[in-house]
């Protein structure tokens, strides 16, 4: 008998052991496990099968796929004069197809040395099919700008003495002639600069070939 409760003594304790092994290696097995902290996919993987890693390593990319944002580069000198309650329109992918309003949810007040430029973030209102990455073009309309005109800095003519004008194209009695304007300008963004003087709603203004342009000469349009 005592040989026999030996045994059951012995296994008992390697039953014991065996149990404490294997919550050992279950608690080994939750550390090296990876949650994701949301919903999303893996763009990137940082590390390979069997790569050491230690706490703070980075292993993979993951991209939530809800609530996308737009981050914007905006000119540093516009940043005192943006605030989250500016109207904001977003195109995907640049100049072409329709535009959509957005909402500034943050403007984060830290200089890009490089590029001279502060991120504005945005969050579109009635947001279309996008995917993280994609490139978006903007326009910000800054309070008291809704009303100017604005044209493309190629119009531009500048003058040693600071004068600043643009050609028009005016109908005169053979068609088309240059007339030369001087104008106001104020604040630009991107390629175009506003103006505050000498321009109505309507005017054409002579974007290409302006350099060489007199009052009285013929124009012709090309598309």
């Amino acid at each position: 008998m005592r040989g026999l409760e030996s045994e059951v003594e012995v296994a008992r304790s390697s039953l014991a052991g065996a149990r404490a092994e294997a919550r050992r290696q279950s608690a080994l097995l939750a550390r090296h496990a990876l949650k994701a902290p949301f919903d999303g996919v893996i763009s990137q993987k940082q590390t390979e099968v069997g790569e050491w890693v230690t706490p703070g390593t980075s292993v993979l990319e993951l991209v939530s796929l809800e609530d996308l944002r737009a981050d914007l580069s905006v000119p540093q000198e516009y940043f005192p004069r943006v605030s989250k309650d500016d109207r904001l329109e977003v195109r995907l992918g640049g100049d072409s197809g329709p535009a959509y309003p957005a909402t500034i949810s943050a403007i984060v007040p830290v200089n890009d040395p490089s590029a001279r430029t502060f991120l504005v973030r945005a969050r579109l209102e009635s947001p279309p099919a996008m995917t993280p990455g994609m490139s978006v073009r903007a326009t910000l309309f800054l309070q008291g700008d809704e009303a100017s005109l604005a044209v493309p800095r190629d119009a531009l003519v500048r003058y040693p003495d600071g004068r600043v004008s643009v050609w028009l194209a005016e109908e005169g009695d053979d068609g088309l002639v240059a007339r030369e304007q001087r104008i106001r300008i104020g604040d630009g963004l991107a390629d175009l600069v506003t103006v505050k003087e000498g321009l109505s709603a309507g005017d054409r203004v002579v974007v290409r070939g302006n350099e060489s342009l007199t009052d009285g000469r013929a124009l012709r349009v090309s598309e």
